[in-house]
């Protein structure tokens, strides 16, 4: 099982981002294998590329993410889960936060991910 950040989802999505052919690769890739993002993720996503490609780009692929990803909901518990790692390791939003709480319960190890903020999280490997 993989573990996709909105970082590589949005590159892949967004031809003139830097990033764009390394993250079609990582998708490629990564979809051999049964992959997993946040309701946040997807939040994440949705917002960027409405701005950046507008509603109707931004719908049609967080439906394709909804149907072809599992998903994962947060309840209180996790929430507060997710601000104890904020709380110590300062440099993660919440959304980072929530990932990490997500791929711990589900025990998934890789993360296909540009952000080097989770190099400091021990037992992830980051695939960028």
């Amino acid at each position: 099982m993989n573990f996709l950040d909105s970082s590589v989802i949005i590159a892949a999505a967004v031809v003139s981002d830097a990033n764009h052919k390394r993250a079609v690769e990582l998708l490629s890739e990564a979809s051999k294998e049964r992959c997993v993002i946040t309701d946040h993720i997807l939040g994440e996503v949705a917002t960027f590329l409405r701005k950046k490609l507008g509603s109707e780009e931004a719908c049609g692929l967080s439906l394709r993410l909804v149907s072809n990803l599992e998903v994962v909901f947060f309840t209180r518990k996790g929430v507060l889960s997710a601000l104890e790692i904020m709380k110590k390791y300062r440099i993660l939003s919440l959304c980072d936060a929530l990932t990490i709480v997500a791929m711990r319960s589900l025990n998934v190890k890789r993360l296909y991910s540009f952000d080097s903020d989770f190099d400091i999280i021990e037992g992830i490997e980051r695939i960028s």
